[in-house]
């Protein structure tokens, strides 16, 4: 297990001189960082990819493919990062960025979906602002994974030092505000970078990002039960007769199913895990007031067709995404939620006598065979005090009905940290959905810690809209 206290320390400390001065050096000396202070000097005023050359273990190729924004430069980048940050000459891994380039005079938007690089795009803070923007890959996703795939060292303190060790190369190049940004687990990531590393950044936009006390959470199984209040008390009825006629009619709705189930142990559990699932899931992507998705569309239970329960749990939760190919990509996710992240509980005492693998639905199914790990509550508590007591120039942002908001952070610390939740907002809210006066607040806030104004024209599709198709779990 991961020495919360030493680690701790340790993190801080690497932070050394740039804490104690009130603000990161423009240059480092830290090994695999950048080059030495006289070296990076000689790149001063040299092109973009000049620039990147100085920066000491990094790679990169530039896309030139016709999608490239006005104004910007697309560098696919490789960055040398060691496995472990507590013993730096140890093994090393290469993390995959994506930078987009206007000048080194505009501020940088570092992002991060907590996963894997989905999507090639501007976030909507960069594209409202007309920043650069650096792409990050988490550790242990995709191709950013050390070849040992030591799992010791995916935790919340070894990834914020990922970020810090990226903004201090960058920062050379870079002179400008720093924000960082992501939505959902790229939310949280975010917040953990600020956390460890707060002299790094000039704000903070934390996108739909929860914080949870346990591997099941029972606070989410509360909201689900009271999503919408009234007004949608019969949606979620709906939803839980679905559930039960989904289960009375299981073995009609696995044959449907596709893919290998291996991993939970076949078809059927991972039928009964998307079930359980439902009304979470349908609550925090889709909009109840939707003609297309809304509560009106919902199968009528006991009397819907197999046909028609099939078609809605396509839609609401797909089981297909609990087959091995799906469940594959987020591996490393589902460690980190047993180990530090926590989880949402689901609710089941409706479900008494319709459930068959009710002992299957906990994290340890979900993690590889032979790979375990305990619950380390400490790292949640000790986020949860530093944002309620220590935290500033963070911006949160929530979705009314999206479920993850039960764990939301609350009543932030200081007087530069801010709250907004969309009204009806789901698990894609952004600033850019609030009402007007709070949007006009929201950017207002944004741009000082930019220190450049908002264009306000209409943000168009955003990297987060990508990242939302494609991210299940979180």
């Amino acid at each position: 297990m991961f020495n919360f206290t030493k680690s701790l320390g340790y993190f801080l400390a690497t932070a050394g001189l740039a804490a104690a001065c009130g603000k990161t050096p423009a240059v480092s000396t830290e090994k695999g960082a950048i080059v030495t202070r006289d070296a990076a000097i000689g790149c001063a005023g040299a092109t973009i990819e000049a620039q990147l050359k100085c920066v000491e273990g990094l790679t990169f190729t530039e896309v030139t493919d016709g999608t490239i924004p006005a104004g910007y430069r697309r560098f696919d980048l490789q960055f040398t990062q060691p496995t472990d940050h507590l013993s730096p000459d140890g093994e090393t891994f290469q993390q995959k960025l994506i930078l987009w380039h206007r000048t080194s005079a505009d501020p940088m938007v570092l992002q991060t979906s907590g996963y894997n690089i989905y999507s090639f795009r501007l976030s909507g803070l960069a594209s409202q602002f007309q920043a650069n923007q650096l792409q990050v890959e988490h550790r242990f996703f995709a191709t950013s994974t050390p070849a040992s795939a030591d799992w010791t060292k995916l935790d919340i303190r070894q990834s914020a030092a990922d970020f810090h060790r990226i903004t201090r190369a960058f920062k050379s190049i870079y002179h400008g505000k720093w924000v960082n940004t992501g939505a959902s687990k790229g939310g949280m990531t975010s917040v953990y970078h600020k956390r460890f590393y707060p002299q790094d950044l000039d704000g903070t936009l934390a996108l739909v990002a929860p914080l949870s006390f346990s591997p099941a959470d029972e606070r989410y199984v509360d909201f689900v039960d009271n999503d919408g209040g009234a007004a949608f008390a019969t949606c979620r009825a709906k939803l839980e007769a679905v559930q039960k006629a989904l289960l009375t009619k299981r073995n009609q709705v696995t044959s449907t199913m596709t893919g290998n189930f291996s991993q939970l142990g076949g078809a059927d559990v991972a039928l009964e895990h998307a079930v359980l699932e439902l009304p979470f899931v349908y609550f925090q992507y889709q909009d109840p007031r939707s003609a297309d998705t809304g509560c009106d569309t919902i199968p009528a239970g006991a009397t819907a067709s197999v046909d028609q329960l099939v078609s809605f749990l396509a839609v609401g939760n797909d089981p297909g995404g609990y087959n091995d190919e799906g469940l594959a990509q987020f591996t490393a996710y589902y460690f980190q939620a047993a180990h530090e992240l926590g989880s949402p509980a689901s609710k089941m005492s409706h479900l008494q006598g319709l459930l068959k693998h009710a002992d299957t639905y906990n994290l340890d199914t979900y993690l590889p065979a032979g790979v375990r790990t305990s619950y380390l509550a400490e790292s949640m508590l000790d986020v949860r005090d530093w944002a309620q007591g220590e935290s500033d120039s963070i911006m949160w942002v929530y979705g009314e009905l999206d479920p993850w908001s039960a764990g939301a952070f609350k009543d932030p610390a200081r007087a530069d940290d801010h709250l907004f939740v969309v009204p009806g907002g789901n698990h894609g809210s952004t600033p850019f959905a609030l009402p007007a006066a709070q949007k006009a607040e929201a950017l207002k806030i944004l741009g000082r810690w930019l220190g450049k104004p908002a264009t306000h024209a209409a943000v168009g599709r955003t990297l987060e809209d990508d990242e939302a198709k494609v991210r299940r779990p979180l």
